[in-house]
């Protein structure tokens, strides 16, 4: 799990971890709810909407950590090697460079995956990802590749969006029992999210250059992560406290904030 030697699994396969960080995030929610800490509110990224969408009652803990299981396994069995880079500039200059490298690019391109505000991850290919980094440098811009990625929320996911899907067939879904802002609108969700809302998520911004976007649950697939939307989001909710924990440097201890 670990990565040591002769170990059968490593944690940096999605296989390992996606279900690692769901279990850790959900555990911590019911280590906070054991200490009488409840939420008004809950919202995730990415793969943290999971275990948001699990504190919040849609599913099970049990679903929840299956769908994270198989979610890791069918993307970390994807045959085209990806990756995901952050590029610390605004997202219309990010969105620019993006767009005119795939203008000049043979194959599916590049995708704005998520949106945090004063940086942006682009997605995609791990040839165009090192291209357009290269870029980036050579104009002085600070960028990261993210360790062993795969191109979450981009074209190369395509792929395993069938089997995902089925895989949620045997869920039990209900309404979130504590509001749930959604990962790719920012608003709360007024439905129940089903195994169709769940595949939208885990694929956005998969747009092909040159393609419309197609009509019903497919648009959802075209959508990027936007991460200050759902920020302002729990803003907007009579909510004073905010509270955010997870592995990685996005969330590496549990930090709070209280609101005027």
């Amino acid at each position: 799990m670990f990565g040591r030697p002769g170990a059968a699994g490593d944690l940096d396969e999605p296989a390992w971890k996606q279900p690692a960080i769901y279990a850790l995030e959900c555990a911590l929610a019911a280590l906070w709810a054991s200490l009488g800490v409840r939420p008004d509110v809950v919202v995730g990224h990415s793969l943290g909407e999971i275990a948001a969408a699990q504190t919040a009652g849609v599913f099970s803990l049990e679903d929840g950590l299956r769908f994270a299981a198989a979610r890791g396994a069918l993307i970390g069995a994807l045959p085209e090697a990806g990756a995901m880079a952050v590029a610390f500039a605004p997202a219309d200059r990010v969105a620019a460079a993006v767009e005119e490298h795939n203008a000049s690019a043979a194959g599916i391109g590049l995708c704005v995956a998520v949106d945090n505000g004063s940086n942006q991850v682009v997605s995609g290919p791990a040839a165009d990802v090192a291209a357009l980094l290269a870029r980036f440098e050579a104009e002085q811009v600070r960028v990261r590749l993210l360790r062993n990625s795969p191109a979450y929320h981009s074209a190369l996911v395509e792929p395993a969006l069938d089997d995902l899907e089925q895989a949620l067939e045997r869920a039990a879904f209900a309404a979130p029992a504590v509001p749930l802002v959604s990962n790719l609108t920012g608003r709360l969700l007024e439905t129940v999210p089903d195994a169709a809302y769940w595949r939208g998520a885990d694929a956005v911004s998969t747009r092909r250059r040159g393609n419309q976007q197609p009509p019903g649950r497919a648009r959802l697939v075209r959508q990027r992560v936007r991460v200050p939307a759902g920020d302002v989001g729990v803003r907007l909710l009579p909510a004073r406290i905010r509270a955010r924990g997870g592995p990685g440097e996005s969330a590496q201890t549990v930090r709070c904030r209280a609101h005027p």
